[in-house]
């Protein structure tokens, strides 16, 4: 099955209020706010917050709506009885191409 996981990142240049966003998003990607307002004060056009992120933080993220932050979902297979059967179903990676063991 596939789940959907959500990376994170920002273009700094367009953000607004860094102070204000580090702290808003500390809590919900769980990382120190000096780390955030660093990435989100700095002066390259793109940096990477999170990866993998559960699609609850996804959404929390993307409902604040702030210029800037890029949110993108990605859905991510999930093997609920783990390597059971994969050498008959074959695998995908990362990149969502399938391939079999």
């Amino acid at each position: 099955m596939s789940v959907i996981q959500w990376d994170i990142s920002a273009s700094p240049n367009l953000v607004q209020h860094p102070r204000e966003l580090a702290e808003q998003l500390a809590d919900l990607l769980d990382l120190p706010r000096d780390e955030l307002y660093a990435k989100l004060s700095s002066s390259t056009k793109w940096v990477r917050l999170a990866r993998g992120c559960a699609q609850e933080v996804g959404e929390a993220v993307a409902s604040l709506k702030a210029d800037g932050i890029i949110c993108e979902p990605r859905a991510l297979r999930v093997y609920p009885e783990g390597e059971l059967a994969a050498h008959l179903v074959g695998i995908v990676s990362e990149g969502g191409v399938g391939f079999t063991a």
